[in-house]
């Protein structure tokens, strides 16, 4: 499937990797415009490039992020949940097999994942410096690979509804603790985080 987006790009599908080629020239005008727009020239087409998750040796993902608020928006009213129901969009959100979540993940959870089941077939180790954990399966995983992986993890921002402080990571910082997952405490006293999102 491919077809022209408004941007005047064209991709074969709608997520993962794709081969993409874009159009340059001007647009067609717009028809209730008092003034048409010119045309300077047929423009041109690009050659089809492919746009893969691997750069060299580096693999790449990115979330498509809650930002997508229209499509968010629907989506959870198919869902039957509406706007505003925190509760129920966090438990969505959480939901194992859930579209929207796998929508708004994309394959961040797998590249995660498999940098610590790297660690364990190579004999490697990960080092994870996290400012947020909220995620059961990032949660599982790294208890998962315990024996070869070392957590630093900050303070969760003051919680909007009840103004605890630490309320979202103090949950998975004792699971990771109890799991004996090698756990260091980045906390701060006041209303800062440290803003820590990386592995090594």
């Amino acid at each position: 499937m491919a077809n022209w987006s408004p941007t005047g790009c064209v991709r074969s599908a709608t997520c993962g990797p794709a081969s993409i080629r874009c159009r340059c020239g001007p647009r067609k005008p717009i028809p209730e415009q008092r003034r048409p727009l010119g045309y300077l020239g047929r423009g041109a087409v690009s050659p089809t490039i492919f746009l893969g998750s691997m750069f060299g040796k580096a693999r790449l993902a990115f979330t498509n992020g809650v930002l997508s608020t229209q499509w968010l928006s629907r989506a959870l009213e198919d869902a039957g949940i509406k706007v505003g129901q925190r509760d129920k969009i966090r438990a969505e959100l959480q939901r194992p097999g859930s579209k929207i979540r796998a929508y708004l993940h994309g394959e961040v959870p797998d590249v995660l994942t498999s940098l610590m089941k790297r660690a364990k077939a190579e004999g490697g180790t990960v080092r994870l410096a996290l400012y947020e954990l909220g995620d059961d399966e990032l949660c599982k995983a790294i208890i998962d690979a315990e024996d070869v992986v070392e957590v630093i993890l900050s303070n969760s921002g003051r919680d909007e509804q009840t103004k605890a402080w630490d309320a979202g990571n103090a949950p998975f910082r004792k699971r990771l603790r109890d799991a004996g997952v090698v756990l260091t405490d980045r906390l701060f006293n006041n209303n800062h985080i440290g803003h820590n999102k990386f592995a090594v």
